[in-house]
């Protein structure tokens, strides 16, 4: 697991960009950060109009996930 350790980071270190457009996002490969630690990479499913929360796709043995910004999730892509 990754961890970033500057949390005004403007890139993963795959070059990802954080994004506040998650609705926007959907259909792209996307990595989920929480407290500056790396959750999950994954295809976007699904996003909630308000931005609010999405869903990674499942993948393999990995069932689809929900995330929401509430929690504190950061989507980078």
């Amino acid at each position: 697991m990754s961890v970033v350790t500057e949390t005004k980071a403007l890139k993963t270190p795959s070059g990802r960009g954080r994004r506040e457009d998650w609705n926007q996002l959907i259909g792209r490969i996307a990595e989920v950060w929480l407290d500056g630690r790396h959750i999950a990479t994954g295809k976007i499913d699904q996003a909630s109009p308000d931005d609010s929360v999405l869903w990674i796709a499942g993948y393999g043995n990995d069932t689809r996930r929900l995330y929401d910004r509430a929690t504190g999730y950061e989507i980078w892509a």
